[in-house]
């Protein structure tokens, strides 16, 4: 059964447009924006957008053995492991493929596992398969937890002035891997960070019963001035401004995230990618530690340096600067990539994964694209199919260097 936010009722009322996350017989239903898509990106890079996640699972793994347990199973290292600590991992399959991918924070007592709500049932399932004599449980609180994102420069600030610290360090002094635990009108709210969109993330797990009481006494504290704030910044002679949050939807945070270099489970990659095909290996995968299951695969490419395929950034420079609505033709998930000098008849080398028109550079093109490996060396030029008004086209398009397209 799919999803349902607990806050969908307060997300209609204030005008959502919703869309489906997942193929239609499971999707669940996410806000898409709440009308002003610009808006809403421009409180991420100024302010702090609010995001909820009714998409994201969490799941709960307890037991004296866990932390050993989940360093002999997943990629990411997590042998000595502190409270507190967050780490990236991929749970692969025999063939070394990847059946999820992972964000996990160790609170001393218990793991909370963030994953993709349509993978949580399979990690659950097949991790629990390898559980003997160890002493581990492992469960989806999915119906018990739930999650929001916020992103922006002013979230820790926002997050300080509205709660009480519990354990840990203060929200502002947060680097991306660590954790706290914050109370949060007088819920207990675990916030981990990871920056997803090139600045501050801050991910929150709470109980579904404080859901509507944590979100509103955020939207409350994020529309006011703190005093301290206000008093430094008229004393700056600047306009007081508040924590500038916003609630978002997808829109706005999928503009961000690309511009970032982030590639998403499900869209940018899946159940049926390799490690070394995602552009993330280097942050999920260690090569040192020991035995971890579908290893001999990871390490046989390792060792090889190379694969067939993997994922990469494009810029569209010769498009120049797009202005904002502008109907000229795009590139949408799925579309065909090309050779630059291919023949009419030349079959795909790739396919775009996810594309935007970036305002952080200028309301340029990009987009992430899996590429044969053989067209995937910085600077190498490609066409892309795109769809317009008039029709299909081909755009011209150039390897980067990294994945980001923005330098933090």
């Amino acid at each position: 059964m799919a999803t349902i936010s607990p806050l969908r009722d307060r997300h209609e009322r204030a005008g959502a447009a919703f869309l489906p996350w997942g193929t239609p017989e499971n999707a669940v239903e996410v806000v898409e924006t709440y009308g002003e898509v610009a808006i809403e990106y421009a409180a991420i890079r100024r302010g702090c957008g609010l995001i909820d996640l009714p998409a994201r699972a969490v799941v709960e793994i307890t037991g004296a053995d866990r932390v050993d347990f989940l360093n002999r199973m997943l990629t990411a290292p997590l042998a000595g492991v502190g409270p507190m600590h967050t780490r990236r991992s991929f749970w692969l399959n025999r063939k070394g493929r990847i059946d999820a991918d992972l964000r996990l924070v160790e609170l001393g007592d218990r793991m909370l596992v963030d994953v993709d709500s349509h993978a949580a049932g399979r990690l659950v399932s097949t991790l629990t398969d390898f559980v003997f004599t160890e002493e581990v449980e492992i469960r989806d609180r999915s119906s018990e937890l739930h999650r929001f994102g916020l992103h922006g420069p002013t979230g820790p600030a926002l997050l300080e002035a509205c709660a009480e610290l519990v354990e840990g360090e203060t929200p502002s002094a947060l680097k991306p891997g660590s954790g706290c635990v914050l109370r949060i009108a007088g819920h207990r709210v675990v916030v981990e960070r990871d920056d997803l969109c090139g600045i501050c993330g801050l991910h929150l797990t709470l109980p579904v019963g404080g859901v509507e009481e944590v979100f509103e006494t955020l939207v409350r504290t994020g529309h006011t001035e703190h005093g301290a704030a206000r008093a430094e910044r008229e004393l700056a002679g600047e306009e007081a401004g508040g924590f500038r949050l916003r609630p978002i939807g997808w829109a706005a945070f999928n503009v961000a995230r690309i511009e970032a270099g982030t590639p998403l489970y499900y869209i940018d990659y899946g159940p049926n990618s390799l490690p070394h095909e995602t552009g993330v290996v280097e942050d999920r995968v260690s090569f040192t530690k020991g035995c971890y299951l579908g290893q001999e695969v990871v390490a046989r490419m390792h060792s090889r340096g190379g694969v067939k395929q993997r994922l990469v950034a494009l810029r569209f420079p010769s498009l120049g600067a797009i202005p904002p609505g502008d109907p000229g033709p795009q590139p949408e998930t799925g579309s065909a990539i090309l050779p630059h000098d291919a023949p009419p008849d030349a079959k795909p080398v790739g396919a775009v994964t996810s594309s935007t028109i970036s305002p952080m550079l200028g309301g340029e093109l990009i987009a992430l694209a899996m590429v044969r490996s053989a067209h995937t060396a910085p600077g190498t030029k490609l066409l892309v199919q795109a769809i317009g008004e008039t029709g299909e086209t081909m755009l011209e398009a150039v390897v980067q260097q990294e994945m980001k397209f923005l330098q933090q």
